[in-house]
């Protein structure tokens, strides 16, 4: 760890978050971040090991970055990966202002009594301003051209809801930072998990201080590599050109089988399997695991199709209700989520314990690093702060301690799952809430606390497709190998610092950017629609329930402890919570008892998502090229491959990152947006 790293790592870390609103939004361009291998990020990686370095070793070779340097600067940057997109910042300042419009086109959220508009403590929600300026600005711009300054912004009308936010998505930060210090070596050292992403980082950096062992000097990653960046580039410039340039097909459409295969018609993720696209990265990532980690992402979702058909066929409705209610589908994804971080701790119960009673100083703790220990320390403190602060709104202390154990089963399964299978794209189909609402029922919970429980839902969750401790877990696995495990509480202190600095100075540009051009209504009504608004839908909805069955007063005035007394479980959720654990408990008992057993248990995770869907063609590609490798070569051919695999993911890395920096110039020297160009779901 160096000052340059540092220097570097915070550079970049304030320019990624301020950059993602103005590309996704203003330009449309493919995310930056938008998975858990961000293509912007491994872009610049690969461009600095290819173009950077050499010129300053010309230069003077101690300019040089080193592998330890780059994996420091990485670990900041991709701390910040966490908040700057979908993990946060996407969302945040839309559910915060967009209620406020909705509200005047939706009677039944002010409707006395039932309406829980007013419920939401007014220092949740961002005001509308004076003859509803703030709003307005918000929505259609406060200027004429491209004007950019930080008096656009009605910041009397923000400060109340940003020192409410803001506290809270820090201590997570900081928290969930510190708990990847506390389960690192027993996943990296003790379990030895293959961290996929980490591997083909390492790959790129080589084993010394020179590079040397690179597959940067593999003539056939440069091949590979080469050969998916023509694709991509043809492509991009087909998106300029149509009437010029032919398009390379990268999908393939076989929905027309799906009406040839018992109840696959009638699954609700059908669609998304047999529109076969190639995810170059996702296809070299499952070459880089396990045969039976790619076999489970590519068999399981298939089958489930089926299953979601054949129920359908007996009247039972699998995505009923959606993401936000505790459904079948959202039900048992909690089951599964909950079975496999209690799997997990159960595996590496007695260094956790060992952990634990250091940190609140019961025991000597031999073994333990003192990064661990200070880990466990930090997220407990940070915990319970989280804890006050949601009971300072206003929620139960029942409810605020079990809304925050499924904050911390969300992010453990998640990064478990990126650990365990390198899945770069992945989102639970789950909120925290629904556990809350599908465990006690609408009555015990109450429509406000309903209300509060689901505004962090949608502020802290509204897709969760990026958080900040799988990111974390696959640096500090990088940094271990490239000989920095004594410093990994430094180099973590620092990654916070360098999130918490970005997330403050992104949060600013995407404002000052919202009420230059307006919110971006046009990016799709999940956004600026479904998130917003669903925590006042379901609530209003669960108060008028409770007002018909004439209980609502009564609900309201409720004590901590009436509360649960009045549990009442859903039968639907209990019988797919139940199922969904379950499946993951038998799935471990196979890999334990049954040699060479085919399935991993992270698939039941993820299998009823439909990106997750999409993926499944990939999946295969990656599964069918590995099985046919260490069929007919060996393990000797394997490894060859392998280079050609991380060339594969490094094309696709380059094949984004370079489009969106020509698309970037553009608009800066033009004006106008450019063509849209995406490669990833």
């Amino acid at each position: 760890m160096t000052k340059r790293s540092i220097i570097i790592g915070l550079f970049c870390s304030v320019g990624l978050c301020s950059a993602t609103y103005f590309n996704q939004s203003v330009i449309r361009q493919s995310a930056i971040v938008g998975n858990y291998m961000p293509l912007s990020v491994y872009g610049t990686l690969i461009v600095v090991l290819v173009l950077v370095n050499p010129a300053l070793t010309r230069l003077r070779p101690s300019w040089r970055l080193t592998g330890k340097e780059l994996a420091v600067t990485l670990m900041m940057v991709l701390a910040s990966c966490g908040i700057a997109e979908s993990g946060f910042m996407k969302t945040f300042t839309n559910v915060l202002m967009l209620p406020n419009h909705y509200k005047r086109i939706q009677p039944g959220w002010n409707s006395e009594p039932t309406g829980t508009f007013a419920r939401l403590p007014e220092q949740m929600i961002a005001s509308p301003g004076k003859n509803d300026e703030a709003l307005g600005g918000f929505l259609q711009s406060k200027t004429v051209g491209d004007e950019l300054s930080l008096d656009l912004v009605p910041w009397q009308e923000w400060k109340a809801p940003l020192l409410t936010w803001l506290p809270f998505a820090l201590l997570l930060i900081v928290g969930f930072i510190a708990l990847g210090l506390v389960v690192h070596r027993q996943w990296s050292e003790h379990e030895k998990l293959p961290f996929p992403i980490a591997t083909f980082t390492k790959s790129l950096l080589g084993d010394t201080e020179t590079g040397a062992g690179s597959v940067l000097k593999e003539r056939p990653f440069w091949i590979a590599g080469g050969a998916i960046l023509g694709i991509h580039l043809t492509n991009y410039a087909f998106v300029w050109w149509p009437e010029t340039v032919i398009a390379i097909p990268t999908s393939f459409d076989l929905r027309v089988l799906r009406y040839h295969i018992p109840y696959f018609e009638y699954g609700g993720v059908s669609n998304a399997i047999l529109s076969c696209r190639l995810y170059f990265s996702v296809i070299g990532v499952a070459y880089l695991v396990s045969t039976d980690v790619s076999f489970s992402f590519a068999l399981v979702p298939f089958v489930g199709a089926m299953a979601m058909g054949m129920l359908s066929s007996y009247g039972i409705s699998f995505y009923g209700g959606g993401e936000h209610r505790a459904s079948v589908y959202t039900s048992l994804n909690i089951g599964s989520f909950i079975a496999f971080v209690g799997m997990a701790a159960y595996f590496g119960r007695r260094h956790y314990w060992n952990v634990f009673r250091r940190s609140v100083g019961l025991g000597q703790g031999e073994g333990l690093l003192d990064s661990e220990v200070w880990g466990a320390r930090v997220f407990m403190c940070c915990i319970l702060l989280c804890i006050g602060l949601m009971m300072g709104h206003g929620l139960p202390l029942p409810f605020a301690l079990l809304y925050m154990f499924m904050i911390s089963v969300f992010y453990i399964g998640v990064s478990r799952v990126v650990a365990q299978t390198g899945l770069l794209v992945m989102k639970p189909a789950w909120v925290p809430h629904i556990l809350l609402l599908g465990l006690f029922g609408g009555r015990a919970v109450g429509p406000t606390a309903a209300l509060i429980a689901m505004f962090f839902s949608a502020v802290l969750f509204a897709e969760g497709r990026e958080t900040v401790m799988p990111y974390i877990c696959n640096s500090l696995n990088l940094l271990s190998r490239e000989g920095e495990g004594e410093r990994l509480g430094r180099i973590a202190a620092w990654a916070a610092a360098s999130a918490t600095i970005g997330l403050l100075v992104g949060l600013t540009v995407t404002l000052c950017l919202q009420y230059a051009h307006g919110t971006d209504m046009a990016a799709g009504g999940w956004f600026t629609r479904s998130v917003p608004s669903y925590p006042f839908e379901i609530s209003t909805g669960i108060a008028q329930r409770l007002e018909s069955q004439g209980v609502l007063e009564e609900s309201d005035n409720y004590s901590p402890m009436e509360r649960l007394q009045a549990i009442r479980p859903e039968r639907k959720f209990a019988i797919s919570f139940v199922v969904g654990a379950v499946l993951v408990v038998l799935c471990y008992i196979g890999r334990i008892r049954i040699a060479n057993f085919p399935l991993n248990p992270a698939v039941f995770l993820l299998w009823s998502w439909y990106h997750c869907a999409k993926l499944t063609f990939s999946f295969f590609i990656g599964w069918a090229i590995k099985a046919a490798a260490t069929r007919y070569g060996g393990w000797h051919y394997v490894q060859k491959v392998q280079v050609i695999m991380f060339g594969v993911i490094a094309g696709d890395m380059l094949g984004a990152f370079i489009p969106s920096l020509i698309s970037g110039l553009y608009y800066l020297i033009v004006g106008e947006p450019p063509p849209s160009f995406n490669i990833m779901p």
